[in-house]
């Protein structure tokens, strides 16, 4: 589906808010706790249309995450999201292509927008 987004966060409480967030406006969410798990769906085919991760993840960061990924989803649009200001830092300085670095937890109305600008952009 071409609204798919990948919510990767190992936190359940706020990983379950986004998906009810997303979920209460038609959206598609395919959850995952790690990278392993986002790993998986992505060799199972799914193409996202929006990944937001958690920077700091049990097994690994979602920089390292995007980073890797970015090439094999160039139409892919990226929020990394951490509660750690230096990790923020970390996000914004990697620098990389259609992702954006917010602080958690992540208020509705700035996901609200990101989901804007995704309706907005061609599929």
């Amino acid at each position: 589906m071409a609204n798919e987004i990948l919510v990767i966060e190992d936190d359940a409480f706020l990983r379950d808010e986004i998906v009810d967030f997303l979920a209460r406006r038609g959206r598609s969410v395919v959850c995952c706790e790690t990278i392993a798990q986002a790993d998986e769906a992505c060799q199972q085919g799914l193409k996202p249309r929006l990944i937001l991760s958690d920077i700091n993840l049990p097994d690994g960061d979602g920089v390292s995450f995007c980073a890797r990924m970015a090439d094999s989803m160039p139409g892919t649009k990226w929020v990394l999201m951490s509660g750690n200001r230096e990790l923020v830092r970390y996000g914004t300085l990697a620098r990389l292509p259609t992702v954006q670095v917010v602080d958690k937890p992540v208020p509705l109305v700035v996901l609200a927008r990101f989901i804007g600008a995704l309706d907005a952009s061609p599929a």
